[in-house]
Formats: structure tokens, sequence, C-alpha cells
């Protein structure tokens, strides 16, 4: 039975409020830049707003639930966000509380990319995978997984941090604090990093670069698929510790198919192919068979709607 939800997706960047159907029909759509200056009780003043604005576009639809993904650490059980980095103002917010006191309808919590990883198996390319991983390639890396079919949470709710896993013992430091996380060498922010790090080598020199000060991940990307040869030497750096990684997810978990998804899959299939020619490279003995694909595009933005959906089984 098909219901119909007010969705939330929280962001760093931006909000986004929706009026849905469990079946993944979109009756209304509002967006928002995350006002994070306006401090917490802005910030939630601003998440009741656009929920209203939602409903008010929909023609004012009778809601059953309300589906909240929200970027950081969440303690799904009590609906609390634990630490969003990007978005401090909910820190320690008891999310479902407010909006379903607000709402007068029961609400739930979930974490990005756990909630992905639920858009994909509800709505995506992985309706038919009971065992796969959502891998979110962004400013950080997180991921979903589902074993046997269901999203695997762990004891604390906080399964999925691979993006925590160390790589190289004696890499950089991590916003973790500690070394050599996969995070820390491969993510979007790892790709600025390198980026600042090669122009610092040429200061003072006379070569000639197409990198430029402030560069992010998506310019260097973009700089990559043109053929630039300085951005060439940046993501293959990035791809092979992106192999690394993956493979050692693949030997904890043994998954049908990896889902890319986040900022940096929008480099696009050439990005993606060549991940998995890597990981192939990387398996060497072991022989493993694991699809690797572009997570779809349009279907993270469903996340709040699946949630419901999945809750409801």
């Amino acid at each position: 039975m098909k219901e119909t939800v007010l969705g939330y997706d929280i962001g760093g960047t931006k909000i986004l409020a929706l009026v849905g159907s469990t079946d993944g029909t979109v009756y209304s759509k509002v967006e928002k830049k995350t006002g994070n200056h306006l401090g917490r009780e802005g910030l939630i003043g601003q998440l009741l707003q656009i929920g209203e604005e939602a409903l008010r576009t929909s023609g004012n639809l009778k809601i059953s639930r309300i589906g909240i993904i929200c970027a950081g650490l969440i303690d799904q059980k009590n609906g609390t966000v634990i630490t969003s980095p990007n978005i401090p103002s909910v820190n320690g917010v008891h999310l479902t509380r407010i909006l379903s006191d607000h709402f007068g309808t029961p609400a739930f919590l979930e974490n990005d990319a756990a909630g992905a990883a639920i858009a994909e198996k509800e709505f995506g390319l992985a309706k038919k995978s009971a065992n796969f991983i959502y891998l979110a390639l962004s400013t950080g890396i997180g991921s979903g997984i589902f074993i046997d079919g269901k999203l695997y949470r762990g004891s604390n709710g906080l399964a999925g941090e691979v993006g925590h896993n160390v790589i190289q013992v004696d890499g950089p430091l991590c916003s973790c604090g500690r070394k050599g996380c996969l995070e820390a060498m491969a993510s979007g922010s790892a790709v600025a990093r390198y980026a600042r790090e090669a122009l610092e080598l040429m200061r003072g020199s006379h070569a000639r670069t197409e990198l430029r000060e402030g560069m992010d991940a998506r310019a260097v990307l973009s700089l990559w698929a043109n053929g630039n040869r300085e951005a060439g030497v940046i993501v293959d750096r990035v791809i092979y510790y992106l192999a690394i990684g993956i493979v050692n997810i693949c030997c904890a978990f043994d998954p049908e198919l990896i889902l890319i998804g986040g900022g940096m899959s929008n480099a696009g299939e050439n990005f993606i192919e060549k991940i998995r020619e890597t990981v192939l490279g990387e398996f060497k003995t072991m022989g493993r068979q694991v699809k690797i694909a572009r997570a779809s595009p349009d279907v993270t933005s469903l996340a709040p709607l699946a949630l419901i959906k999945y809750l409801s089984r």
C-alpha cells in the first residue's frame, strides 16, 4: 500500500523538501540553500518553513509519515544527529521529534549514504541485488551497505564509515584524527589537496599549468576529462587509492554490486571504467566477481520516499 510522505534531504549546501508517494511519484518539491548562518533555531525554522511550502505546493495533501535524510553521523533509533561536519547547526538536534511535533505525524531519520543505498534498493539499480554497497564519493567518503537484502547499520547504527579505513599508515591526517584514511587519500577534499600540492611544487618555476589556486575536485576532474596531463596524474593517484579501498570492502563484505555515487561520480563513465579496471588489477589472484556501476543519477533525491517504503516492510 502506497503512502503520501513529506520528505527532507538536508545537506551542507542545500535542503530539499518534497511531498511524494512511496511508489516514487513526486507531487511537489522545494529547494533552498542551507541556512548554516542562521544558527540552530534559524535552521530549524527554515526546515519547518520549507516543509510547509512543499505541502502547500502539493495542494495540502495529507501525509502519513515524514522521511528525513541528513548528512553526518546519525542516531537512527533516537532520531538525532550526532554530528554533521558541514551542517553544525543540527549537531545534537532531535530532528524527528521536532518535525513530528510540528506536522503531527511520525518522522524517521537516516544518514545520507544509507538513504541513497535504500533509494537504489527501492527504485534504482539495486532492486534485484541482495548484497551491494553504495559508495558515496564526495567531500568525504561514506557508504550504505545491504547484506542479505537488509540495510546493515551495525550495533550502534554507525556502520558504513568506510572512508575511515586506513589504507596508508603514514598517510596524511584525516578529519577523524587518524592518518591515511581512504577519505584522506581519495575523496573530493583529497583531489583538491593534491592540486594545491602540485601548484606548490611548481611555484617559482616557469612551467605552464592549467591547475589554478582554489580548484575543487569538480574542476580537477573536468580538466582530467579534457585530457590534461597534470590532472591525469592526480586522478590516477585517487583511483589507485579508491581501488585499494574497494578491494578491502569486497574482501570484508563480498558484494555482488558496488554503486559509485556522490559528486565525484559526475566525472562520467570513463571515470567509473577506470575504477573498474584498477579494481580488477588490484584483486590480483583473488578472482572475485563484483559489478561496479555508476549510481542512478535521478534516484538519490527519492531517498526520503524510499526510506519510508523500506521501513514499511
